[in-house]
């Protein structure tokens, strides 16, 4: 089974250092997630609160906080990316003088942090598998026990999965010796 990582053949301390490296990973991404979300919640605030009301003028209010803006001072400026005119507040400065609307930064934030930017939902081409994922479909534990270790079980995405290929795994090796089961 060449490629796969057989974690019971490992040493206390290579399995531990294995096992908390998986485990911080799947701390990073639960964090992750969480800004991923929270930004997307402040997105959808600044697309609620940047809806146009009958009457408005875009020449003379913030597109995103429909503040008015002023005739010498504060005129507002074109966002680079969505084109409508913002004021001073509602301008996010990124690098090298350059600047978006706060709408239109929060959505570029989103993109990095989720890794859209690399492939986006128009490119077609599909989210890989983390690190992570390759590393936990590659370890096998042998399973001396009738039951799956339950914090195996619980960090496994999909466990149906992970049972069907165990009976499988112990079906063809019809019992004899210890059964093997690779994890995801």
């Amino acid at each position: 089974m060449e490629g796969l990582l057989e974690i019971d053949s490992l040493s206390e301390e290579d399995r531990d250092i294995i096992l908390k490296v998986l485990k911080r990973d799947d701390e990073v991404r639960k964090t992750q997630e969480l800004k991923a979300n929270q930004l997307k919640v402040e997105i959808q605030s600044l697309r609620m609160q940047s809806v146009l009301r009958p009457g408005d003028n875009l020449s003379k209010i913030c597109a995103r906080c429909h503040g008015e803006l002023g005739v010498i001072f504060n005129r507002g400026d074109i966002c680079p990316k969505c084109r409508f005119r913002v004021c001073n507040r509602c301008k996010e400065t990124m690098f090298k003088g350059s600047w978006l609307c706060n709408l239109c930064f929060k959505q570029r934030q989103l993109k990095l942090l989720t890794g859209e930017w690399a492939a986006g939902p128009s490119s077609g081409l599909k989210q890989w598998a983390s690190g992570t994922d390759l590393v936990k479909a590659s370890i096998i534990y042998k399973d001396h026990s009738p039951l799956v270790r339950k914090q195996d079980v619980m960090s496994v995405k999909n466990r149906d999965q992970v049972l069907q290929k165990k009976q499988g795994v112990e079906s063809s090796s019809n019992n004899s010796g210890p059964s093997k089961l690779m994890v995801h």
